[in-house]
């Protein structure tokens, strides 16, 4: 093949440059709009192609456009470019300069010759492995010299040219008398940076390298007629067994490379290729036929081999190795990928030291089918042939698989009466590939299976096909079931309980038979949307029973073998009424309150292998949340609707709301995961941070440390699983937040009577609390239901210690004295009371206790004395 450097010779004005300077034989001042807009469509054409690159897409072609003028490059993606610049017909280009029409440069690897456009020119350019033979400079073509110097060949070079090879990739170049555009454009094997693959012998039965060499031979007196897919067989035709295929032993980097459609060879040492076709498929292994052409998502690709019709019998034994008796001495090749060398040389084929045939006048036996050597091989189907001759096949297609290593050919025919059975059912074949319609459910005709192994011998089989599957039921909606989330026993996620209605009740007898195990009934979330489920369901979250209590007793379970076959231990499916899908731990972190769809299908199943789909049913789930209250209700720490709640702290000046004191759960909810929303105060956040219900705030003190507001609104929520969009959330409610101590207050007792005017004595005191003949007389602090005299050892009330040290927990405040009203007098305790220091007689004024509890909130208590 030649070399191509592809370009298109564009004449006239040629313009790249973001200015808009233009180049031409002469200016025509009425053209500028129409070269303007040329050169905004050639700026488009080239952004076009960037973004494709950009893109991560490819060349596959490149071919000149139909005037001759531009180039049209086609990507991986189906989708095409085109580049070309617009002139008049005619125009020539001056020397130097783009000529008119568009130009295939090629170098002619026989010879040797720089051609245009397929004509010689007279010039052979030099060879250097190191060295392009052919570059564009100047506007002029270029050839390599046997000194290794470019000389200029006076052929003037487009506009636009396009050099390189699908190995290394194209360079796309824009000329302009301003300079140049170059565009590197990836083709899909110069897109590869790395291929992996080990030590691999093609044998007949692994890849390993201890396989076995390939099963070979040839009938030596006379043709054979033959009406398998490899046809009439020769005399002396080399026929080649089974070789073993290299499954995902293959590893492309990046894993979006597309193999299928390259050229891949293997090559020795010396340059030589090895007479083998490959071919390699996307890994698959899921059982299930790989398509023909798809990128290898996850990278790994299996590579199968056939030997060329070069290799004959007489040099099968030499073309890949040599025998040295008893070893074999292989030839290693590299895999090379569109002329690229990508591994080391570790890849060999293995043959067999001597044909079939043992010696020149005996025939062999040929191939036995057997249970152990013929399989139906399918989309999620594997079956054995059993020892009655039947072999389960799906319907669909399938193929019949001989595994013997000296299987050369077969085919599958239907003769005699069988003919007409099969067309009848729908059932047809080609080479060893079968196609069954849907109408041929299970049914079964019988099948002549002939096989041709490498020795030359035929034989055949007769074998019942047993089509799987049964009349289907069709497809059913049932009645929508509404799941409103909440909480089981265990505190796990409440289980969606479906009644099945008619769904089994309604199969018939022959399809009720049918099921014998519960992994015949698969229950799967439907594709393309956000479901609410995570996964798909298995038999471990799924239970079917006949009662909606969902008692043991009603439970469907798979109960012991029974003749070979797994049975429902409740026998008849058709009693099924309700399922229960276990949700906990197998919520979407996506979902939402909505509708969804499940879909229940039952499927002809025995022995473990699904063969075809009796019924399907559609379920309609609506997911709800449940109100507020059904999930929590208030305690007694609630006011006029609004919760009470005191600041505590377990950190000093850290005051914190614990509002697992304002709800009870209803259900096995735990209080401590309600999550709280607060409304900011003076347009600032007041939560610090949360956890377990108890908030730590922030922003809601004033520079003295008092309270800014005595309420708070407050959203609580509590979320599913996990799950934000499945978050319940309780209406808004007023937070009451008052000091450990605030409510604290002054009194003065006369003879038991209560007063808002302490008595200042004749020592400037004010006494103490004392109760002497059951008479209270003095100053008292009153909380709560509680009430200490005053003095310099407060006795605790209600729990809290009152001291004149600093607080050092939630049950301790630490209280100071002051006076109001009185310049210079100031208040002490001692053992009698507050003795007021520098008080003159007559004088009036405030008594201020200032309390300050751990939380660092101030408040206070005020009495008038006299």
């Amino acid at each position: 093949m030649n070399k191509k450097f592809l370009s298109a010779i564009l004449f006239g004005a040629l313009m790249v440059s973001s200015t808009g300077t233009f180049v031409s034989c002469k200016d025509y001042d009425d053209e500028i709009d129409e070269i303007n807009a040329t050169l905004t469509d050639l700026k488009s054409q080239l952004a076009a192609l960037q973004t494709k690159v950009e893109n991560g897409d490819y060349v596959t072609g490149i071919t000149k456009t139909a005037d001759g003028k531009g180039m049209t490059f086609t990507f991986s993606k189906g989708s095409t470019v085109t580049v070309t610049l617009d002139v008049k017909d005619g125009e020539a280009g001056a020397p130097g300069t783009p000529g008119k029409d568009a130009q295939q440069v090629t170098v002619d690897e026989k010879t040797g010759e720089l051609k245009i456009d397929g004509k010689g020119t007279g010039i052979f350019p030099a060879k250097d492995a190191a060295k392009a033979p052919v570059k564009a400079e100047g506007g002029y073509w270029y050839t390599l010299n046997e000194k290794g110097e470019y000389e200029n060949t006076n052929i003037p070079v487009s506009g636009i040219t396009v050099t390189g090879t699908e190995a290394t990739g194209y360079t796309l170049t824009v000329y302009s008398a301003d300079g140049e555009k170059v565009i590197k454009l990836p083709t899909a094997s110069s897109t590869i940076t790395e291929i992996m693959i080990g030590d691999l012998t093609f044998g007949a039965v692994t890849t390993t390298s201890s396989a076995t060499g390939l099963d070979w031979g040839y009938k030596s007196n006379g043709k054979i007629d033959w009406k398998g897919p490899k046809g009439n067989i020769a005399a002396n035709q080399l026929m080649i067994g089974q070789i073993a295929p290299a499954e995902g032993l293959l590893s492309v980097t990046p894993a979006s490379v597309d193999l299928s459609g390259m050229t891949l060879e293997l090559i020795d040492t010396k340059g030589d290729i090895a007479p083998v076709n490959i071919v390699a498929t996307p890994n698959s292994t899921d059982g299930a036929a790989t398509a023909p052409r798809a990128a290898a998502t996850n990278g790994k690709w299996n590579l199968a081999i056939t030997l060329k019709s070069d290799v004959t019998k007489d040099n099968i034994t030499k073309v890949f190795g040599a025998w040295d008796n008893s070893t074999y001495n292989a030839k290693l090749y590299a895999l090379r990928i569109n002329g690229k060398v990508y591994t080391d040389y570790t890849i060999a084929v293995k043959v067999a030291k001597d044909n079939a045939i043992t010696n020149a006048t005996t025939v062999g036996n040929g191939i036995t089918l057997s249970t152990t050597n013929l399989k139906s091989i399918g989309n999620n189907h594997n079956k054995a042939l059993d020892n009655n001759s039947n072999i389960e096949v799906p319907v669909g297609s399938s193929s019949l698989v001989c595994s013997d290593s000296k299987f050369y050919d077969g085919y599958i025919a239907f003769e005699g009466t069988q003919t007409a059975k099969a067309e009848k059912l729908g059932v047809s074949a080609n080479g060893m590939n079968l196609s069954i319609k849907e109408s041929a459910k299970a049914e079964e005709v019988i099948a002549t299976v002939h096989i041709m192994s490498v020795d030359g011998k035929e034989t055949t089989k007769n074998i019942t096909l047993k089509i799987g599957g049964v009349k289907s039921d069709d497809t059913q909606t049932i009645a929508a079931t509404t799941y409103e989330l909440g909480l089981d026993d265990s505190g796990d996620l409440n289980a969606i309980v479906v009644d099945l209605k008619d769904a089994f009740s309604s199969l018939s007898a022959a399809n009720a038979e049918e099921i014998n195990k519960l992994t015949q009934i698969t229950v799967e979330n439907v594709k393309d949307q956000v479901n609410f489920l995570a996964n798909d369901l298995t038999s471990t979250n799924v239970t079917f029973y006949t009662d909606k209590d969902g008692k043991p007793a009603d439970k469907f379970v798979d109960g012991s073998a029974n003749n070979g076959e797994v049975v429902l231990a409740n026998s008849d499916a058709r009693n099924i009424r309700w399922m229960k899908i276990a949700v906990n731990g197998n919520v979407n972190a996506k979902a939402k309150p909505g509708n969804y769809n499940l879909t229940l299908t039952i499927k002809d199943q025995k022995s473990g292998t699904a063969v075809s789909t009796i019924k399907t049913v559609t379920i309609p789930v609506t997911v709800a949340l449940p109100a507020w209250d059904k999930l929590f209700k208030n305690t007694t720490a609630w006011e006029d609707g609004k919760f009470v709640a005191r600041l505590t702290a377990s950190v000093a000046n850290t005051p914190v709301v614990n509002f697992t004191r304002a709800f009870l759960p209803n259900t096995k909810a735990a209080v401590n995961d309600i999550k709280l929303a607060i409304d900011k105060v003076d347009n600032k956040d007041v939560i610090a941070n949360q956890s377990s219900a108890s908030v730590t705030l922030q922003n809601i003190q004033n520079t003295n440390k008092t309270l800014k507001v005595n309420e708070l609104g407050v959203v609580a929520s509590y979320t599913f699983g996990g799950v934000n969009d499945l978050t319940v959330k309780s209406s808004k409610f007023t937070t009451k937040i008052m000091s450990i101590f605030e409510g604290a207050k002054l009194v003065y007792y006369t003879n038991n009577v209560a007063g808002a005017t302490a008595k200042v004595g004749v020592d400037f005191t004010i006494a103490k609390l004392t109760t002497a003949n059951n008479k209270k007389n003095g100053l008292a602090l009153q909380y709560g239901k509680g009430e200490s005299a005053v003095c310099n050892s407060i006795p605790a009330i209600e729990g809290v210690t009152v001291q004149e040290s600093n607080s050092t927990a939630a049950d301790k405040v630490k209280v100071a004295y002051g006076v109001d009203g009185l310049n210079n007098v100031t208040a002490v305790s001692d053992s009698e009371g507050i003795k007021l220091v520098n008080a003159q007689i007559g004088d009036k004024g405030t008594l201020v206790l200032t309390f300050t509890d751990f939380a660092g909130i101030v408040t206070t208590a005020t009495i008038a004395f006299e």
